[in-house]
């Protein structure tokens, strides 16, 4: 990611194990995907959280 020094750069967490039933399979994979975006904008500027960076 360029501008974020590389010791502040998190490391994503592993894919979630599969489970028993469709249910729990797609809980663990929301809340996966959850934890990593948060992760992603942990401690960058509200006002760039809030911006696309794309045009």
């Amino acid at each position: 990611m360029p501008g974020v020094p590389h010791h502040n750069r998190c490391r994503d967490a592993p894919p979630p194990r599969t489970r028993n039933c469709e249910a729990e399979v797609l809980r663990g994979s929301l809340d996966y995907l959850r934890t990593s975006v948060a992760a992603k904008v942990d401690g960058a500027p509200e006002p760039q959280v809030r911006t696309t960076a794309l045009s």
